[in-house]
């Protein structure tokens, strides 16, 4: 693939190569066919359905030395670009249009219009500020009561905000502001609280006040952050990924002082190091202590990088901060004040995909355990499993077989399986069991071909022994 470069690697007929390195570029690579193979699946399970709440993704599970990291890679730069789909609109339209029709002639409904534009607000205050006269005369048009035809419907309303004050206000103030007018929305349609309770609304309800973006966040144990940050120094070329007209602020958030950044940053971040083009290996200075950077500033990237570490120690982190809001009744907050006090960044976002390296870690706990329930918590369009080695366990133990199976339940509840991972953790494991698990350890042809049938879904994967390698050359010093 043109898009992957670095110092060395796979020509496009799938052999090693050597790159110039006396030249000021770096050589442009390709895959083995084996990676070639996993890619295109790999695009086929994150496309075969788009509907919200559909499994898309998988488990990588090439053997151990197939390249698995820069089928990943290749896997990510090919949908550079694309951003998060919005969840389908589960509303009724006709009441969400009586409400506005009350509210556009209610004198009082401009508490309900002010509280939506605080996050514009906040950008244009100033009377200095180059969009303070927009917003003043926005104010006076969007302010009701209308006596006239003006704003017919809600969505009338956002789209003619949005067109004013878009030269003004960064586009992740006006993310917030249609999170207000999602909340906004729901309290126009009043449905009814059963519908309200069911899981899938009160997912989408949750992850559409997420704020979307295009990133692919991958989660790494420890000892394999650097080994992902010298693959990505090896493979991307971040010249093809840099945008030149977003600089990310510009601004340094440890000293808070404006710097002068490379063209080649705002591309890969790795959390308690920095940008990747910062980066030197072997990595010497990982602070996993420090806090995250916040989520609008890692929603710019392309890659987030972070660790097991600081997934757990965000969980304690964010099931202190919600127990102590809890207990001070803290659930009336509007959108914006929420995402602002989401304990952790990594929640704040609803990323475009999320890819766990290792990912048998996940298998090997139970899905309480603080990891898992962390990772299983973070939105993703579409959920990815890194490992060469899915189930693990000792072969001559009897349960080898059972706690297998318990694993691959517990990769597909955070691949959100729509049987046996999207529903309740109880309610799916009782289905896996039923349909899988006890029919084949009771060896039934209907539990082997339920196993199939799912790794089939789910599996992406090659063998050594099914692929054709070129032979290593052996060089004498």
């Amino acid at each position: 693939m043109a898009i992957m470069c670095g110092s060395s690697g796979q020509d496009n007929d799938g052999h090693i190569g050597n790159a110039d390195e006396s030249g000021p570029t770096k050589m442009v690579q390709g895959l083995f066919r084996h990676q070639l193979a996993s890619l295109e699946a790999m695009h086929k399970a994150e496309n075969r359905c788009t509907n919200f709440g559909a499994l898309r993704g998988g488990i990588l599970g090439d053997a151990p030395g197939l390249g698995k990291t820069i089928t990943m890679l290749a896997m990510i730069v090919s949908t550079a670009g694309m951003r998060v789909r919005n969840p389908t609109e589960f509303w009724d339209e006709e009441a969400v249009q009586r409400g506005w029709k009350s509210l556009r002639l209610n004198d009082a409904a401009d508490v309900d219009i002010a509280k939506c534009l605080i996050p514009i607000s906040r950008c244009v205050r100033q009377k200095k500020s180059p969009g303070y006269r927009a917003y003043i005369e926005l104010q006076n048009y969007v302010i009701p009561s209308y006596r006239d035809d003006r704003l017919q419907s809600l969505s009338s309303f956002a789209h003619y905000v949005y067109r004013v004050m878009r030269p003004f206000v960064p586009i992740a103030q006006l993310e917030l502001f249609r999170h207000n007018i999602t909340d906004l929305k729901e309290d126009l349609e009043k449905r009814s609280r059963r519908d309200r309770s069911t899981s899938t609304r009160k997912r989408l309800l949750e992850e559409r006040r997420l704020l979307p973006c295009g990133a692919t966040l991958i989660v790494v144990p420890d000892a394999l952050l650097e080994h992902w940050c010298e693959q990505m120094h090896r493979h991307l070329d971040m010249k093809i990924f840099a945008d030149s007209n977003e600089n990310l602020d510009n601004i340094n958030s440890v000293a808070n002082e404006a710097i002068d950044r490379p063209a080649t940053c705002g591309v890969v971040f790795l959390d308690g190091i920095g940008d990747l083009n910062d980066t030197h290996i072997p990595l010497t200075n990982v602070f996993m202590n420090k806090p995250m950077e916040p989520a609008r500033y890692l929603s710019k990237h392309l890659v987030v990088v972070t660790t097991f570490s600081r997934c757990k120690r965000e969980y304690y982190r964010v099931a202190r901060v919600r127990g102590k809001k809890q207990k001070r009744g803290q659930e009336g907050l509007s959108s914006s004040d929420r995402l602002s006090r989401e304990p952790s960044p990594l929640l704040q976002i609803r990323w475009l995909r999320l890819v766990v390296d290792e990912g048998h870690e996940l298998g090997k706990n139970e899905v309480d355990s603080g990891l898992a329930h962390f990772i299983g918590e973070i939105a993703a369009e579409r959920r990815w499993v890194i490992s060469g080695s899915p189930t693990t366990g000792d072969e001559d133990d009897q349960n080898f077989n059972a706690d297998g199976l318990d694993q691959l339940q517990r990769l597909l509840q955070f691949l959100r399986h729509p049987t046996y991972g999207l529903k309740a953790v109880d309610q799916a494991r009782e289905n896996w069991d039923l349909a899988v698990k006890r029919p084949f350890l009771d060896r039934r042809e209907r539990g082997r071909d339920g196993l199939l049938r799912i790794l089939n879904e789910v599996m992406v994967m090659h063998r050594k022994e099914d692929i054709n390698l070129p032979k290593p050359i052996f060089k004498q010093a």
